[in-house]
């Protein structure tokens, strides 16, 4: 079967929309598909990224018949290429549209002949109708998803970047200051592996407990910390809690009668209360109004 692509090359050969009944009749399988992945047809799928493509795919697929007829496997692999701007210096970054290629497509069973959506069982399961499957799609989405989020250039992580001052590249330049406006922090700081590395773990349930408290903001709240402070038990949930430090013991009542705080204390407060003076005071109230009342003695003559 000859490739029937337009003239711009933005179309994929039809060698890649298998026609089964054409394969059975070339033997059992499994059947060998081969078919160039045109340049045009790559940077057509990558317009709406700001990906460079100079030169063209191939892909190598296997398919092979499963049952009779119900299902085929479909392997293989795509080579091609591309660049994306660097995301340090902006120069040129090749990017890999290869991959392997391994999808177990399905014959549509009777009772979903009425559905209009059929959900698969897995991401490498898709079905089909009829005696046709179309590779086309699925060679499509495996470039767009070899487009990458971030790509630096031949540096790789040396890349050095553009100066933060003036934008001319570092990779060129010795250490130091921007040769071209003498910047001395030129280089956009990059965060160093050992800031990335994951804090230890720890090695028991009670220290667990203690930092998922301080993760949680234990302690930046006044109340929250007023009350951690009367804490002296085990936290519920854990046995093994070992706060580092005993609990003071609670002290034990006297059998003899009231502790001495309370009886150091009644004295001043009987005082403050004024039951005697109250006595006394009373007292000459009453002898006052008692002599207030006598009548006034009689002058002798």
């Amino acid at each position: 079967m000859k490739a029937t692509t337009r003239d711009d090359g933005t179309q994929l050969p039809p060698e890649l929309d298998l026609d089964l009944v054409a394969l059975a009749r070339s033997g059992p399988g499994p059947y060998d598909i081969q078919a160039e992945l045109p340049a045009p047809w790559m940077a057509t799928v990558l317009a709406h990224t700001d990906a460079e493509v100079t030169s063209a795919g191939s892909t190598k697929l296997e398919v092979t018949p499963i049952g009779e007829g119900s299902s085929y496997l479909v392997r293989g692999s795509i080579q091609g290429g591309y660049s994306v701007p660097c995301a340090r210096c902006l120069a040129p970054a090749a990017v890999s549209a290869g991959g392997e290629i391994c999808v177990h497509f399905v014959r549509d069973r009777v009772g979903d002949a009425d559905d209009e959506e059929t959900e698969t069982e897995s991401p490498d399961e898709r079905s089909f109708s009829g005696t046709r499957i179309d590779l086309r799609p699925l060679i499509t989405e495996q470039v767009l998803l070899s487009y990458p989020i971030r790509a630096l250039c031949a540096y790789g992580e040396a890349c050095r970047g553009l100066c933060m001052r003036c934008g001319a590249e570092l990779n060129g330049q010795p250490l130091g200051p921007c040769a071209a406006c003498g910047a001395v922090d030129a280089q956009v700081p990059i965060a160093a592996d050992a800031d990335l590395e994951e804090p230890a773990k720890p090695t028991s349930s009670w220290q667990a407990a203690l930092k998922q408290l301080a993760d949680s903001g234990v302690g930046d709240d006044d109340d929250t910390g007023a009350d951690n402070l009367e804490f002296a038990g085990p936290i519920p949930g854990v046995d093994d809690f070992d706060p580092g430090f005993e609990p003071e013991p609670e002290p034990i009542p006297r059998s003899s009668g009231k502790p001495a705080g309370r009886s150091a204390a009644k004295p001043t407060a009987k005082s403050a209360a004024g039951k005697p003076a109250a006595k006394s005071s009373a007292g000459k109230t009453k002898s006052a109004s008692k002599s207030s009342k006598k009548p006034p003695s009689k002058k002798k003559q």
